[in-house]
């Protein structure tokens, strides 16, 4: 089954966004980790196994090294 999904754009004042971790899973309240591959674009698409509930996680990483919330 394809999953597709778009965010808005974050903004860093400080050291500008670096891109973003990215992930769909069942899990309500999944955290990446701090070694994710990072991605600079804002659409993402993958397959997922089967038919359920999926979140789809998103989060931020400016050129400091810092994670959004």
């Amino acid at each position: 089954m394809g999953f597709s999904a778009s965010w808005t754009a974050l903004t860093d004042s400080g050291s500008a966004l670096a891109g973003y971790a990215v992930s769909v899973d069942q899990h309500a309240t999944a955290i990446h980790p701090p070694d994710a591959p990072l991605q600079t674009g804002t659409t993402y698409s993958t397959t997922v196994a089967s038919n359920g509930t999926w979140y789809l996680h998103v989060r931020g990483q400016d050129n400091a090294g810092n994670w959004g919330a």
